[in-house]
């Protein structure tokens, strides 16, 4: 084993976020600017159902087809918007996760509604990339 340094940086074990593609980062930034221009509050996102995210699965739908779509409303990629859904669903998760463990009880939404959207959404794709599949 190394010997340790005084005073040294421990990395190991840390998450390396320099291995995240800034693109995505920046791909979010530029949906939630859009966004903070359309909603009255930036954050009403966090008061949604995360069990039924019709977002989410209408950007996958739309960029199925055409990964390079963009969404006719804002002009900018449905492949970005996704991203920011699946982010609003990621802190849907950690928060849900952190409650669990503060109270040992689902207030919020249940990991039942949470499965139950993420099945749908998981179905959603499968029949989309039948319906490609059958066009080939």
């Amino acid at each position: 084993m190394p010997e340790k340094i005084p005073g040294a940086k421990e990395d190991k074990g840390k998450l390396q976020m320099s291995i995240v593609p800034p693109e995505i980062i920046t791909a979010i930034a530029e949906v939630r600017r859009y966004g903070l221009t359309k909603y009255a509050d930036p954050e009403n996102w966090q008061r949604l159902d995360p069990s039924i995210h019709e977002a989410l699965l209408r950007h996958c739908v739309a960029l199925w087809t055409d990964w390079a779509a963009r969404d006719p409303e804002s002009g900018l990629p449905h492949l970005w918007h996704l991203a920011t859904n699946a982010a609003f669903l990621c802190w849907f998760l950690k928060e849900q996760m952190g409650k669990q463990n503060a109270t040992k009880e689902n207030s919020f939404c249940t990991t039942e509604q949470l499965e139950r959207g993420l099945s749908a959404f998981a179905d959603l794709v499968k029949r989309s990339t039948d319906l490609r599949n059958s066009d080939e």
